[in-house]
């Protein structure tokens, strides 16, 4: 999946994860003193000594987020496009007086319930707002089961800017080195080979199957024989015959007959439907009937020399 930013802020709503995104970049979201002022992800470009990179301000998650609760899943599937998690805890308990630990476990806790790879994904725990009076037992307790998760900890203000130098610096040291990490991933990984997947889907889109959905109706499916039927005329009778004849040359008629559907049987293909009678001969077809033509190329489409019995390697009949 193609990441959205390096890094995500990630907590409950409020902990000021906009207000540190706007002091660590020049992005400019809204920031206001009432829950889920963000719903979508600003993303902000972070500079700091050596490093650039990208950090995306996610919307706020609440206990429960992993079943979907104040749209969950929606913004939890953007904390799975990036590579690193900065977790933002209000050392305050904001204005409702959560335990900050409590709120750091929940999340973390929402985090696993999602997706299990979230909560092995690198994480640096930041505890905001520590200007406040008060609150440094709140931030050693924080700290010391941070650091027990095997979690950086950070004490910054997004108020004052104390301690987010030291954390943007780090959290661009960590950034690189996740780069890294992935760039040689992706260079031990099996280079893509094009022309062989190109094969595979052309294979894999002539293949269709015949199911019997009641007695004396049949669905016929697949990729390459739905695309004829819809790019056929059907309010020309000819337009109809072709296509008949042409999907006995790829061989329908015959998985019919095998799969046991007999003349006047319904065949249905999508939204159509038609009486099954079978083709005796199609050698003269194209003297008696005018040549329509297809947007889809022959060789894309099976033959009877080319299409694999069916029942056989590919076992496209299903009774």
């Amino acid at each position: 999946m193609k990441l959205m930013a390096d890094a995500a802020l990630v907590g409950f709503p409020s902990v000021g994860k906009s207000s540190l995104i706007a002091r660590m970049s020049a992005a400019r979201p809204k920031i206001a003193d009432y829950p889920f002022t963000t719903l979508v992800p600003n993303l902000g470009m972070v500079r700091a000594g050596e490093y650039s990179y990208v950090v995306a301000d996610v919307p706020g998650l609440i206990e429960g987020a992993a079943e979907g609760k104040g749209l969950g899943h929606q913004f939890l599937r953007h904390v799975e496009r990036t590579a690193l998690i900065l977790h933002v805890v209000d050392i305050t308990g904001s204005y409702e007086g959560r335990d900050p630990l409590e709120d750091y476990r929940i999340i973390n806790d929402e985090l696993r319930r999602y997706a299990s790879d979230l909560a092995d994904r690198p994480q640096i725990v930041v505890a905001n707002k520590c200007d406040a009076s008060g609150v440094a037992d709140r931030v050693q307790a924080l700290k010391m089961a941070a650091l027990e998760d095997g979690h950086e900890f950070f004490a910054v203000s997004a108020l004052t800017g104390a301690g987010l130098q030291t954390l943007m610096l780090a959290c661009g040291e960590r950034v690189s080195e996740l780069r890294r990490a992935i760039a040689e991933e992706q260079a031990a990984a099996p280079a893509f080979d094009e022309e062989k997947w190109e094969r595979a889907r052309k294979a894999r889109d002539k293949r269709f199957r015949v199911l019997e959905e009641e007695p004396g109706a049949w669905r016929v499916t697949g990729t390459n024989l739905e695309r004829m039927v819809v790019q056929t005329d059907w309010e020309n009778e000819e337009a109809i015959i072709y296509l008949q004849h042409r999907m006995a040359r790829m061989g329908v008629d015959d998985a019919l007959i095998k799969a046991g559907c007999k003349n006047g049987d319904e065949v249905r293909i999508l939204g159509y439907a038609f009486d099954f009678e079978g083709v005796d001969d199609d050698e003269d077809y194209e003297d008696d009937v005018e040549f329509i033509e297809f947007d889809v190329d022959d060789e894309e489409l099976a033959t009877e020399d080319s299409q694999p019995e069916v029942g056989e390697e590919d076992p496209d009949v299903l009774a």
